[in-house]
């Protein structure tokens, strides 16, 4: 069953890269995901744990669940209700999901009706997708989108209070998109204006280590040491080992 799933995962890269029609040099890392690892970027409105996949229906005002079967087929799981839902981002207890109010907090853990949101962040009204990594979780707020927001900004969310969570940090952006982390570092894509890593040697005061200036990016996704970021100029792949000395290491248009 993990086998399958584990592929599964690998072949949804595959498909973005055949549906942006790919030409270039390099090849896509798929090797790079880990086998309990989703995925989708931060921008998208599925996502999946080990137990359940997430679909987003953001004009129903509810989110989709299904569970994963022994035999690999899927069975509906309880919903998840509430308003403006934009993104969304599943851990194995919880599910965080951006709004443009803010981020809200659903409990994963009893199954025997729809989850329960448990806890809110509220900010000014924007829109923002929001990843989670330990007791932070990290959102974007962009100008100049549908939300109304005239405020670029990456927050930073102490969510160890998990029912109370709270800002503890933020940094000014210029046109934040998608954003990403996987250990010790941050990446934001900021849409023409590049991409970005930060250092979260201190995970509430992100520090700007490098910015890859000549490129758009839209949305990221970081796995074992391979970032890959996908904007106007296609899909691109990153080595990230050494985080002194970031690689891109393919392109695919």
């Amino acid at each position: 069953m993990m086998k399958t799933l584990n592929t599964l995962k690998k072949w949804w890269v595959i498909l973005a890269v055949a549906l942006a029609g790919c030409t270039g040099y390099g090849s896509l890392n798929v090797e790079a995901i880990d086998s309990n690892q989703s995925i989708n970027g931060s921008m998208a409105q599925y996502g999946q744990n080990s137990n359940h996949l997430f679909v987003l229906l953001p004009h129903q005002r509810r989110i989709a669940s299904y569970r994963f079967g022994a035999d690999g087929l899927l069975t509906k799981g309880p919903l998840a209700y509430g308003r403006d839902m934009e993104t969304l981002f599943p851990t194995e207890d919880y599910l965080f999901v951006g709004t443009m109010e803010g981020v809200s907090i659903y409990d994963l853990k009893n199954e025997l009706s729809n989850f329960e949101e448990i806890g809110q962040f509220r900010h000014i009204r924007s829109c923002d997708p929001v990843v989670v990594q330990g007791n932070y979780a990290y959102s974007t707020l962009r100008s100049g989108t549908v939300c109304g927001s005239t405020v670029n900004r990456l927050d930073v969310i102490d969510i160890s209070d998990i029912t109370n969570p709270q800002g503890v940090g933020a940094v000014q952006m210029s046109d934040p998109h998608g954003l990403g982390v996987d250990g010790n570092l941050l990446f934001v894509c900021e849409g023409a204006k590049g991409l970005k890593v930060f250092s979260l040697e201190n995970p509430i005061e992100p520090i700007l280590i490098k910015h890859f200036q000549n490129i758009h990016a839209y949305d990221l996704i970081p796995a074992n040491k391979i970032l890959i970021a996908i904007g106007d100029n296609g899909i691109l792949q990153y080595d990230y080992t050494d985080p002194e000395n970031i690689q891109q290491i393919s392109q695919l248009l």
